[in-house]
């Protein structure tokens, strides 16, 4: 009798056991689900992980891992409308491979017997393989994102119907352009023309030609060096977004931990100016006036420096905001009606040098799909009037952000994931002709740009330096994907080099060893050779 009970308590003691490791699953892949419909792709990828991996050391772990400040980062791009699907997974078919928890009920009757009633839960491990893959791609943690996708592309399965073209996309971002066209290759020859709703066929095609291009254009352009800014800047988790605030010696630039202190937790971003002093920069200063519980990011100043634009979003709401100095002080920003349309996304503003035209990028209705480029004309109080969409020569069917529109007006830089480019978003320009308006798109290039996410790029009023943001380098601060850092540039100064001879205009004979004297007519100063 006692060996019996003995065995009835350790059989009891290992159905217990199973329980709460299925339970733990259980709150896993829940928590999961719930932090990927978030967007909080870092925790979401944490709890899949556990799942798929099988690394499961009690329910004492199911708590935010992870602190999320940088997740925060403006997504601009959509997720697929099937891929954010949240079904539990016992509720999906299970003809693929899946692992089976099992499950116990012990109750009693009214006699006092013991029932005992046995289950089994499926999990199918493709699934999860998918939405890793998805929250590594979406948290911009590309060498993560690339082993899951390998995974899932072997795996299909009906709920995420592109994961072979995002699969070529990570590979683009981990510059293994030559596999990335494979997969776009095998994506738009298994597409059939039914499934086709969102011309991915096209965008594979493009994405092919972007490829080939980072095959062909692999190497830096002359004459400019580009650093990344110090941790005085560059504190913490992104710090992204720089523009001259007034003169080329003060910059502003938006972060969330520049001045945290250690008992903060998920702080908004904030504007900060910083100004130069040589080769370093000062401690930065929080713009106050503007800086509120949501986010901010993004600020242009007006030529007379007494009106300020700025993006605010706080997740549910992306916007532009505005603000007047009055006697020293800027006023309580107000929210551009005219050009932040309800249900659409309005962002990066850019200001022209004359004040007159504010430029921006916005999803809303009348675009080319995705973010688009726009301008607005600004009356002579400074608000919106006429609004204009660029057009299909800055536009395309994907992605253009963070426009900077130069002093002269003449040339606009913004960053695309729908132009020719080495992955991600990169930077470029167009200029724009008196008769026929913005000309072809061209690509800044590297070092500017990488095969990861480049954009908000500014330059001084000179031309000569700048700015722009990339998350080219993987974030140790963050502790997960990688965060944008802002990084300055400098155009080297020019340099000449003249080739020929000198002859006798009589007799058209060379003349050997010919001194000749160059002379600079803006600087009068002289070389002589």
């Amino acid at each position: 009798m006692i060996k019996k009970l003995v065995g009835l308590v350790f059989f009891l003691t290992m159905l217990v056991s199973s329980t709460v490791f299925s339970q733990t699953r259980d709150d896993l892949l829940r928590l999961g689900n719930e932090n990927y419909e978030k967007e909080n792709y870092a925790s979401a990828a944490y709890f899949y992980k556990k799942i798929a991996t099988g690394s499961n050391s009690g329910i004492e772990e199911i708590v935010h891992p992870y602190d999320l400040k940088h997740s925060n980062r403006v997504k601009e791009e959509k997720v697929d409308s099937l891929d954010s699907d949240t079904t539990a997974t016992d509720s999906l078919s299970v003809d693929t491979v899946s692992i089976q928890i099992a499950t116990v009920e012990i109750t009693e009757d009214s006699s006092g017997a013991t029932n005992i009633e046995l289950g089994i839960i499926d999990i199918e491990m493709t699934y999860i393989y998918h939405k890793l893959a998805e929250s590594y791609r979406l948290d911009y943690n590309y060498d993560h994102a690339e082993i899951w996708y390998e995974k899932a592309v072997k795996s299909p399965h009906p709920e995420f119907p592109n994961v072979v073209f995002r699969y070529g996309e990570i590979l683009m971002s981990n510059e293994k352009y030559e596999e990335a066209r494979d997969q776009f290759s095998d994506f738009i020859t298994n597409l059939s023309a039914e499934n086709d709703t969102t011309n991915m066929r096209d965008h594979a095609k493009q994405k092919m030609k972007s490829c080939n291009y980072s095959l062909k254009n692999n190497g830096n352009v002359r004459g400019v060096t580009v650093t990344k800014l110090d941790s005085v800047i560059n504190n913490g988790t992104a710090v992204f977004s720089a523009s001259y605030f007034g003169n080329d010696e003060i910059v502003a630039f938006s972060s969330a931990t520049i001045l945290q202190k250690s008992t903060d937790e998920n702080e908004s971003y904030n504007i900060y100016t910083t100004s130069s002093a040589g080769s370093s920069w000062s401690s930065p200063d929080k713009v106050s006036a503007i800086s509120s519980p949501a986010n901010e990011a993004t600020i242009a100043m007006n030529h007379k420096g007494d009106r300020i634009y700025f993006s605010r979003w706080d997740g549910t709401e992306y916007a532009i905001y505005a603000s007047n100095k009055f006697q020293g002080k800027w006023m309580e920003p107000y929210k551009l009606k005219e050009i932040n349309k309800e249900g659409y996304r309005t962002l990066d503003p850019s200001i022209s040098s004359n004040g007159r035209q504010l430029y921006f990028s916005s999803n809303m209705e009348g675009g080319k799909g995705g973010m688009d480029i726009w301008v607005c004309k600004l009356d002579r109080w400074g608000n919106p009037t006429e609004m204009e969409n660029l057009g299909d020569k800055i536009n395309t069917p994907e992605d253009e952000v963070s426009p900077f529109i130069q002093a002269n007006g003449k040339k606009l830089y913004f960053s695309s994931s729908g132009h020719l480019g080495y992955g991600g978003k990169d930077i470029f320009y167009s200029e724009k002709h008196e008769q026929y308006g913005w000309m072809n798109v061209k690509n800044i290039g590297k070092p500017f740009n990488s095969s990861r996410e480049d954009s908000y790029f500014v330059s001084s009023s000179g031309a000569k330096t700048g700015f722009f943001s990339s998350d080219r380098e993987s974030c140790h601060e963050c502790g997960h994907g990688n965060c944008l850092k802002l990084y300055s540039y400098k155009n080297d100064p020019p340099r000449f080099f003249l080739d020929g001879f000198v002859f006798d205009a009589d007799t058209d004979m060379e003349i050997p060893n010919a001194k000749i004297t160059i002379k600079d007519v803006k600087k009068t100063r002289y070389c002589t050779k």
